[in-house]
């Protein structure tokens, strides 16, 4: 079975150091995909960099305010 987690965090693993442990424990228990929020706009050039250097999908900016 494949899973999506649909609301996740992933900043503080990044600040931890400890992204790539959470991305395999991930894996490991069936999430194939993640759909991550940022919940500050520090947040942006974070998941910017993680969607070039990690995933194939990359970032949609839904900047109400913009």
């Amino acid at each position: 079975m494949s899973l999506i987690d649909s609301h996740c965090h992933l900043e503080s693993f990044v600040r931890q150091q400890k992204l790539g442990d959470t991305l395999a424990r991930a894996q490991e228990n069936g999430v194939t995909q993640m759909i991550c929020i940022g919940t500050d706009m520090e947040d942006w050039q974070l998941y910017h960099d993680l969607a070039r250097d990690r995933f194939a999908q990359g970032v949609l900016d839904l900047d109400a305010t913009a």
